[in-house]
């Protein structure tokens, strides 16, 4: 999709949006402002978001090249390859154990039958059950309790982000059950994975291994996508980092203009807390 449609259903989503300057800007934690696609690449000094909502500061990516002041460590498959992505070569993005993952991919389509969600009707309780598992396992995201006592609340979001068009949701079912899930989205060329969940007792049949492989043929082969963006570098989860990197992605410093307020600045960097990239959602 355009940039242009993404910031449309962003906005039918209830998410907090604002336009200034000719770009709409999100809010990502109070008082603090990045662009509505988190991507968009801009100028520094170009725009920012209106003042009085961005108190405490607001960063957006900049341009190759362009003098920078802050980095957004992001995991990252640039396909500059002209043929079609496939298992077989597989090995053109990956930089070590190729024959390993191969095998894993390979596992994960036997054990498990994995292919696109077109209906959530039939998933929504092993959704739930999955977000459950995940955040337990991973202490990740909202509270366990949060899918059981806000079930309605989450349920109907869910259903309102299933509907939107352009959206991507690949399953992993174990004898017609969900245990794992990728949802993504392509923004100008640019496949976005933004959420991958799975449940604790089925990861030895590598439905991971097999969701990814699914995603990044569908982006490259299906909506002609040059790069998968795979969130933020994750330091304090090693597993995940390798994981990731297993697959072909690298961990590379998107170049940002970060403006905070000082005084916000100072405490921020006290407490080790400067903004940096987003990861793929939690929710």
């Amino acid at each position: 999709m355009k940039l242009e449609q993404f910031v449309s259903q962003q906005l039918s989503m209830g998410y907090p949006l604002h336009q200034h300057q000719g770009v709409w800007w999100q809010r990502q934690r109070r008082f603090y402002y990045k662009p509505a696609f988190n991507y968009q690449v801009l100028a520094p000094g170009s725009a920012r978001p209106h003042p009085l909502r961005a108190l405490v500061g607001y960063s957006h990516s900049v341009p190759p090249g362009t003098e920078s002041n802050h980095k957004w460590p992001t995991m990252l498959v640039d396909w500059t390859s002209k043929e079609r992505f496939s298992l077989e070569n597989l090995a053109e993005t990956s930089s070590d154990k190729r024959s390993q993952i191969r095998r894993q991919v390979r596992m994960a389509m036997s054990n498990l039958e994995i292919r696109l969600i077109h209906s959530i009707d039939q998933v929504i309780d092993d959704l739930q059950k999955i977000n459950i598992s995940a955040i337990l396992r991973t202490e990740v995201g909202k509270p366990a309790n949060y899918y059981v006592d806000r079930r309605e609340t989450w349920e109907k979001f869910m259903r309102k982000l299933f509907a939107l068009p352009d959206r991507e949701w690949w399953g992993a079912f174990y004898q017609g059950k969900l245990v794992a899930y990728f949802y993504g989205f392509a923004v100008d060329g640019e496949w976005i994975i933004d959420t991958a969940k799975s449940m604790t007792e089925f990861l030895h049949l590598r439905p991971n291994d097999g969701l990814l492989f699914k995603t990044m043929e569908s982006a490259i082969n299906a909506h002609g996508c040059t790069r998968i963006n795979y969130g933020g570098w994750t330091p304090d989860d090693p597993k995940l980092s390798q994981f990731k990197q297993k697959h072909g992605f690298q961990k590379v410093d998107i170049p940002a203009h970060l403006q905070l307020n000082p005084i916000a600045k100072l405490a921020l960097n006290v407490r080790g807390e400067l903004p940096s990239v987003q990861s793929p959602q939690k929710d």
